[in-house]
């Protein structure tokens, strides 16, 4: 149902290093890397992102995911 989430963090190189300790037992590592921020996930596919934000409250996107464009028309 949920493909991935992305939020904002105040810091980036923090929250990075915070998520990736809690959850490398999961074995989440970092799959992609960009200026604006990173994708953390399994398997090289990034489920959670993080960007660095001053906005309180950060803004929160949620992906979710559908096997065929009638099933977005639908939702």
């Amino acid at each position: 149902m949920f493909d991935h989430l992305g939020f904002g963090v105040t810091n980036l190189a923090e929250s990075k290093a915070f998520f990736l300790s809690t959850l490398r037992p999961l074995g989440v590592s970092v799959a992609m890397e960009s200026p604006y921020g990173v994708g953390l996930g399994r398997n090289g596919k990034p489920s959670m992102w993080l960007h660095e934000t001053k906005e309180m409250p950060a803004r929160l996107h949620i992906g979710i995911a559908a096997d065929t464009r009638a099933e977005v028309d639908a939702f």
